[in-house]
């Protein structure tokens, strides 16, 4: 790893390639988690929509149960929403905690200090 203006160079290929690409792989997560967002939030607002509807509109029986299934669906879409944030973000973590791996392999510290370093948890704004 070679310093430099804008962060390291690394002197091998492989690590620069293998660089890179967690940081592809990092932004494609955060255009995941955009569009998860947008969906989940769509579904959500879906909720007093239909419950609008049911209210407001004399509708037969069918036409109830089958906003009653539309409401159940984007209650199913909402939780999902979350549980893909929550894989999303894991992801993200392990991609930051690989390349700060990586950052520090070069690095000529003792042993034990990279592995304290590269043990530090995610939380709040620790990342």
């Amino acid at each position: 790893m070679v310093p430099v203006d804008s962060g390291v160079a690394f002197k091998d290929v492989q690590e620069c390639k293998m660089d890179a690409l967690l940081k592809h792989s990092f932004h494609v997560s955060n255009l995941m988690v955009q569009a998860s967002l947008c969906r989940g939030l769509v579904a959500r607002a879906s909720f007093p929509w239909v419950e609008k509807f049911l209210a407001s509109l004399s509708l037969s029986k069918a036409a109830s149960e089958e906003l009653v299934t539309v409401q159940i669906g984007a209650a199913f879409l909402s939780d999902g929403m979350y549980d893909h944030l929550r894989a999303v973000a894991k992801s993200m973590a392990f991609g930051v905690t690989t390349r700060c791996t990586l950052w520090l392999k070069g690095w000529s510290g003792d042993v034990a200090s990279k592995a304290k370093l590269v043990r530090f948890p995610f939380k709040g704004s620790l990342l």
